[in-house]
């Protein structure tokens, strides 16, 4: 009798959620119904259209912004999720100038296990707070004081490449700038040498590449996006192991560093971690826990050099096939800097007015993350 019951409280919950489902998706629909769109399979929307190989993706999103250019945006639907894909600049502008959208996406929450609430998937006031904390860690005059740890991985990176050249090997300059990206934002971040450059064998760095990449399939994956789906499967575990030595790695420095704080020597030194900044505001804000320091260091972790090293292996490769640009760029590198092997200033980067064009260009055609989405719970007028 029992068993019954609860299998037609169940049998309910079920129906009504799915009845939820249809009627939002119907309200959806019409809401959208004028918005342009490929043609559409209900309750299935475009999902067929995303398992294209990763490395067509990209290609085949901007296809289909060319065949919408002349409409303000298009409507991509994920199941019964509509996705508006806005693709011009004065419509981005309206749309992100305002403080009522800082609200994330669904699609943030497949990152959450990784980065907890850090910067990039909180909202709201917690959102506003956090940068106006953390703001400060890149002031000009605090990046200033780590030009030496940036020139000293950056000459480690320029002698593996001498190294591989010269030994006539192939170079993958993503996966090598990736390691340099990782030793600078370690350092500076966590205070931490973690020397990934010199050795690649660190469970920290491989679990790094493969929970990119895992993280990287699960959203190409619509199959994979139901939490109780994909950490049963082989990927999902994988991807769980993964996490439990980042998070792990991270929470051992974060006890370290607490424990050898000194607020003293915190104010008087002048150069100190991303990570200083973050224990000096848990002293006076009792609202801040450990857990929050770990979700803001995992996200810069992760987002610090995963982007930046894509956005310079997309630079490299752009010079190596525009040779005149390249050989533009050498010439004002030798005119300003000389052809000697000196330490970089922030004052030696501010005369290279052409490497600054070279790399905005670059990251214009490729930029190291193509999409952002966020959710608008208001309706207003565009």
């Amino acid at each position: 009798m029992l068993a019954s019951q609860l299998i037609f409280t169940l049998f309910l919950i079920i129906f009504f959620k799915f009845i939820k489902t249809v009627l939002n998706y119907i309200g959806d629909f019409r809401r959208k119904k004028d918005l342009k769109h490929l043609p559409i399979v209900p309750f299935v929307g475009h999902k067929f259209h995303l398992t294209k190989k990763r490395t067509e993706l990209y290609d085949y999103f901007l296809e289909l912004s060319d065949g919408f250019k002349n409409e303000p945006f298009w409507c991509l639907w994920i199941g019964t999720i509509p996705i508006a894909i806005i693709h011009h600049c004065d419509i981005v502008d309206s749309f992100f100038t305002t403080s009522q959208h800082t609200k994330k996406s669904w699609q943030y929450n497949l990152v959450h296990p990784w980065l907890g609430s850090g910067l990039l998937i909180s909202e709201g006031d917690k959102w506003y707070s956090r940068r106006r904390l953390l703001t400060k860690a890149y002031h000009f005059e605090i990046l200033e004081k780590f030009n030496e740890i940036m020139n000293e991985h950056a000459d480690l990176l320029i002698q593996k490449f001498e190294k591989l050249i010269k030994d006539n090997k192939k170079i993958e300059i993503f996966k090598e700038s990736k390691l340099c990206t990782l030793d600078i934002i370690c350092e500076t971040a966590m205070g931490v040498n973690l020397e990934s450059q010199k050795s690649t064998n660190l469970d920290y760095v491989w679990c790094v590449d493969k929970a990119s990449k895992l993280l990287n399939d699960r959203f190409n994956a619509p199959w994979y996006w139901a939490d109780f789906v994909y950490y049963k499967t082989e990927p999902g575990k994988e991807f769980k192991k993964c996490l439990d030595v980042l998070h792990n790695f991270t929470k051992d420095i974060i006890q370290k560093r607490d424990a050898e704080f000194d607020d003293l020597s915190y104010e008087s030194k002048g150069k100190f971690a991303f990570l200083d900044i973050l224990l000096a505001a848990k002293r006076n804000d009792s609202d801040l826990t450990f857990q929050d320091i770990q979700d803001e260091v995992d996200t810069f972790m992760f987002e610090g050099h995963d982007t930046t090293a894509s956005g310079l292996a997309w630079t490299v490769l752009l010079l190596a096939e525009y040779p005149t640009i390249q050989e533009n760029l050498y010439r004002e590198i030798e005119k300003e800097l000389g052809n000697g092997n000196k330490q970089l200033t922030s004052n030696d980067l501010r005369k290279l007015k052409y490497l600054d064009c070279v790399i905005k260009e670059s990251m214009r055609l490729y930029p190291p993350v193509p999409p952002m989405t966020q959710s608008s719970v208001i309706v207003r007028p565009i």
